[in-house]
């Protein structure tokens, strides 16, 4: 948030939008700068436990596997059936992801069986970011950040109801939420997604853009990376917390004797 680093953003924008760049250079200036990749962050601290990995065109197409926790899609009908099938692709063009560093060693191998991980033990991903070039294609950027982030909200809330099943009380699912961030040409927008419960149970998700700017001015990338910030900020403590307590206590009720304890212990 210093000026310089500010300015600096908020000049490279005004470039790319002026010379009229494609879809692939808005991403790469945005991922290069304000998005940035695991090898970055953990290079910083090797001991650093509270830790993300970033995402890039990563699937998340719905899959089951003997050897660890599924990655299932949401249902889309009130009885739980899909009307149709959620088996298509989704590649969300950056999104941030829990590292496992979040757990103990005593446990951390084992957390595979309670939760869906994906590559570098990655689970529970929190952030979403979708880009476009134009911004005359807005609602397929909202239905791709949409597909993206509500199977993600589904699974954690999965692990939120295996851990309190066979319902979740409304307080647990306070930390139940996922963020997402558009960004077409200068102009972003940040969305919250949240599951709608109905008799204790899931009957979709409630998705409301909840703030916006644009990168064409000081004010709107301050704005911007203050979100970015607090989105990382809650994803790292308030979120990565409550999931490692949820896998704790998926993983007491198993049958084997497993020692659980806090995060850093």
């Amino acid at each position: 948030m210093d000026a310089d680093f500010v300015q600096s953003v908020y000049t490279a924008y005004r470039s790319l939008g002026e010379a009229d760049f494609p879809e692939p250079e808005f991403k790469l200036c945005a991922c290069q700068n304000l998005f940035i990749g695991e090898y970055v962050l953990l290079a910083n601290d090797a001991r650093r436990q509270l830790c993300a990995v970033r995402s890039v065109e990563w699937s998340l197409k719905p899959c089951r596997s003997p050897q660890q926790c599924e990655w299932l899609a949401p249902p889309l009908s009130p009885n739980q059936s899909p009307l149709k099938p959620f088996g298509f692709d989704i590649y969300s063009d950056c999104q941030f992801w829990l590292c496992d560093k979040v757990l103990t060693t005593d446990y951390r191998t084992k957390a595979r069986l309670v939760v869906h991980r994906k590559r570098k033990g990655t689970f529970c991903p929190y952030f979403t970011i979708e880009f476009k070039a134009t911004t005359d294609d807005t609602r397929t950027l909202v239905n791709q950040v949409a597909a993206a982030g509500l199977i993600s909200l589904f699974n954690r809330y999965r692990l939120k109801l295996d851990a309190h099943s066979p319902r979740a009380p409304p307080e647990q699912l306070e930390d139940v939420r996922h963020y997402g961030l558009t960004m077409e040409q200068e102009n972003w927008m940040v969305w919250l997604f949240e599951p709608k419960i109905v008799s204790g149970v899931w009957a979709g998700c409630k998705i409301r853009a909840i703030d916006g700017g644009a990168c064409d001015s000081i004010e709107g990338v301050c704005g911007l990376l203050s979100w970015i910030n607090e989105i990382h900020r809650w994803g790292l403590c308030e979120y990565a917390l409550g999931c490692e307590e949820d896998i704790k206590q998926v993983l007491s009720k198993a049958p084997i004797n497993m020692k659980v304890s806090t995060i850093g212990s």
